[in-house]
């Protein structure tokens, strides 16, 4: 997901209105795996995420097994 459709989707919550969110980006997986990520990287895997629909709790194991795997 793109930010911009992010934010896009948060416009419609009050300013006040508690809600969870978890997000991953190229940063903080470089920290888990030690290793640096391309943005065609990055976005190899956001797309396989999205395609496969992983679920929150998997979402980090995932990420770094295709880091580790795959790079």
């Amino acid at each position: 997901m793109k930010a911009s459709r992010a934010i896009e989707m948060l416009k419609g919550y009050k300013p006040d209105e508690e809600i969870y969110i978890m997000w991953w980006d190229s940063d903080i997986v470089e920290m888990f795996s030690e290793k640096l990520l391309t943005e065609d990287n990055w976005n190899q895997i956001v797309d396989s995420l999205e395609n496969n629909e992983v679920g929150s709790e998997e979402v980090t194991d995932y990420i770094i097994s295709e880091v580790e795997d795959e790079l």
